[in-house]
């Protein structure tokens, strides 16, 4: 995806909402989007892994 995309992605989810309330998660979804940091692709690969059982 190229940035444009996300720019435009982001830009979107925030002038949807930004009449009706102050947009905290729609600035946090377009965080998301543009930076694609690596906590929140681990955070994502983690919930992918399956939960390890305790062994009693």
């Amino acid at each position: 995806m190229s940035m444009l995309s996300r720019l435009l992605i982001a830009l979107g989810i925030l002038l949807s909402h930004l009449i009706i309330f102050f947009p905290m998660a729609e600035l946090f979804l377009a965080y998301i989007i543009i930076f694609n940091p690596i906590w929140f692709r681990e955070f994502l690969k983690n919930l992918d892994e399956p939960a390890m059982e305790k062994s009693e």
